[in-house]
Order: structure tokens, then sequence, then C-alpha cells
């Protein structure tokens, strides 16, 4: 019974906070040389992540962290296993399907594993933009939280930014819990 009462307030907290994840960015085509550039190591909330020295933090309500250059953002978000006994009992598997659940109004494709990583991934269009963009969600659990950390840009140039959302991806660490 308790299991089931954190998956419904997992799945609801997921519902409220991923709905958000109609973030908008305005970048332009890729400069030349951003995903080339000098990497940088990238500390906040217990969160450790290696990117181009072109990402800044940046506040979006919604999320624990969030990074962004001029075409492409990271939005990071931190759960808590105390938000509702036995979250911290989930697998990561468990998590991430809910994840892809509670995102299924974006058609997201299945969990998938690559490379060591669980993610996912699907598509959102700006209105206000009139702009498509593609998000690449990975999924982890640290010692006393899972997190999703969402990386994005303008779907024309997701297939050139794919590779690099998942080496950065799997740069992600997490400071143990205090």
């Amino acid at each position: 019974m308790k299991r089931t009462g954190a998956w419904l307030l997992l799945f609801g907290l997921l519902l409220t906070l991923i709905g958000c994840a109609g973030n908008e960015i305005t970048p332009p085509s890729p400069p030349p040389g951003l995903l080339e550039m000098e990497k940088a190591i990238y500390f906040a909330e217990g969160m450790e992540i290696q990117l181009p020295e072109a990402f800044r933090q940046v506040d979006d309500t919604g999320y624990t962290v969030c990074y962004e250059a001029d075409t492409a953002a990271i939005f990071a978000l931190r759960e808590p296993f105390t938000m509702a006994e036995g979250v911290e009992n989930l697998t990561l598997m468990e998590y991430a399907d809910m994840v892809c659940v509670a995102n299924s109004s974006k058609s997201p494709s299945a969990v998938m594993e690559e490379e060591g990583l669980l993610l996912m991934e699907y598509t959102y269009f700006a209105e206000s933009e009139n702009a498509e963009y593609k998000y690449l969600t990975t999924m982890f659990k640290a010692s006393d939280a899972f997190w999703m950390v969402q990386f994005t840009c303008r779907a024309e140039n997701y297939e050139e930014y794919r590779p690099h959302f998942v080496e950065w991806a799997k740069s992600v660490t997490f400071a143990p819990a205090a």
C-alpha cells in the first residue's frame, strides 16, 4: 500500500512539474565551434555536469537547475525521496517509466537504455516562436533523490547535438547526501 501511495504522489508531482517542460528558448542555428568548445565543470544543487564553456546557469520555475547556451538548454529536476514514503524503493526503471507516462501528451519514445543511460526523446512545438524543439530526457537515481535531466535544442539541430547530449549526460554525477 505504501508503495502504491508513493507511486501516486510521485506521478502527481511529475505531471505538475514536467508540464513546465514547454520552456521557450530562442536559439538560432548553431554557431561554428560551440560543440567543440573547451569543457567546464558546472555544479549546482548537488549535481555536477561537464558542458561547453558557453553554457550559463539560469533560473527557471519548476526546475532545480538550468543551463543554457545560445543554441541548447539543459533542465534538471531533483525529486527527493522524502517527498513520499517508499519512493526510495522505486527502481530507476520504475521512475523512468513514470516520467514517460507523465509526458505521454508529448508522445515520447519508449524508455531506452543507451551507453549506460536510461533515456527517452520527445518533440515540443513552441507556438510563440513557431519553432519545434527536440528533447533528450535522461533519468538518474542519486543517494537521496531521483533526477530528470533534459537536453534540448531546435529540432533541425537535434541530430548534430544528440551525440553531445549523450556525452554530457554521461558526465552527470551527484554529491552524496549530507
